[in-house]
């Protein structure tokens, strides 16, 4: 006689990558474990070179928390390769790719879910807020005060080259089966999220976005995006990403028109991340001057010809405008009355 036990397969699986992260890995498992929707499971990849505190933490959620799997990523692939380890183990219908040091709405998945349900999109991409390192709670935003906003493919290309809706993976529930069936693996770069995205929505019928911030971006001074000695590798990073999507795209009639431009921009504003002898070598480099020629000059772009003509003050300015603007706690990616402009006319 077999016995075949029962086993219920789980709406969602939610994928936290974790290296060296002991100290937020107990409030994103709490973040996780607050949701108010309940059918999901929980695979934590931990990369083997983290310490044994991290691993004998994991190991104790793994036995006292339901529904938790660790898996132990033993190559060299960084956070890209923990999330493609974490796709293929996963046994939800949809898919979402949680950092272990950010914060996220009880909310989250319920609305996130539903939303995709009742739409049937192959992803769904909400709002977001920075936060700060001692926070550890988002501001609840009115539902009426947001949008919700469904795209097709060209709809989301377009608003997505605007940076009308966030280009992180973290803010993304995926139709899990819409990732495997289009090849949607991470590549091993820190710029996987741009590479990621984009492919997403050049294979997506359905895309929506939900103005109601429901992930908080934790920066701290580990993080990735925050640490001095990755500033280089980063901006070096964002730029290769996006002169790859702009040969990828570049069969795309008069939108790769508007591509090309809101992509120089982007690779300018890129270099920025770099520290100051970087960012100058490539700004005085015959590939920079090449990009403004080709995609800022006609018609006059003012932050290319000032990146162009002086790119010292722009490094200064933009350096500023990072740290006290863009950046700063409490800042919405988008403010949540605003609909994405998707629209197909050149900006």
């Amino acid at each position: 006689m077999v016995f075949v036990m029962d086993y219920k397969v789980p709406e969602v699986t939610v994928v936290v990558p974790v290296y060296n992260g002991e100290l937020f890995i107990d409030d994103c498992i709490g973040f996780i474990r607050a949701q108010t929707f309940l059918d999901y499971e929980i695979i934590i990849v931990v990369d083997k070179r983290g310490s044994d505190d991290l691993l004998q933490r994991v190991g104790e959620f793994s036995e006292t928390v339901s529904d938790c799997r660790v898996i132990i990523q033993d190559d060299d692939k960084r956070l890209g390769g923990a999330r493609n380890l974490g796709l293929d183990n996963a046994s939800g219908r949809l898919i979402w790719f949680m950092d272990v040091d950010d914060l996220v709405s009880p909310y989250f998945l319920e609305e996130m879910v539903a939303i995709q349900k009742n739409t049937s999109a192959d992803f769904v991409c909400c709002n977001f807020v920075y936060a700060g390192p001692e926070d550890c709670k988002i501001k609840d935003f009115p539902k009426e005060e947001c949008t919700l906003t469904v795209m097709n493919r060209d709809q989301a290309l377009y608003a997505r080259a605007n940076e009308q809706f966030p280009i992180t993976t973290w803010s993304k529930v995926f139709v899990k089966k819409f990732l495997t069936d289009n090849d949607l693996y991470f590549n091993d770069t820190m710029s996987e999220d741009i590479y990621h995205t984009y492919k997403a929505i050049l294979s997506a019928d359905k895309v929506v976005y939900y103005s109601r911030p429901m992930y908080g971006y934790r920066k701290h001074p580990d993080s990735i995006t925050c640490n001095e000695k990755y500033r280089d590798i980063r901006g070096q990073g964002e730029i290769s990403a996006y002169d790859f999507l702009e040969n990828m795209l570049s069969d795309r009639g008069d939108m790769s028109v508007l591509l090309r431009r809101r992509f120089a921009l982007i690779r300018i504003r890129a270099s920025s991340h770099m520290t100051y002898s970087a960012y100058l070598k490539y700004a005085k480099s015959e590939i920079c001057k090449e990009l403004y020629t080709t995609n800022l000059k006609s018609p006059a772009s003012l932050e290319g010809s000032w990146h162009r003509y002086m790119p010292r003050t722009y490094y200064i300015a933009i350096r500023l405008f990072c740290r006290f603007v863009y950046y700063r706690y409490g800042r919405l990616f988008v403010k949540v009355c605003k609909e994405p402009d998707i629209g197909g006319k050149n900006k």
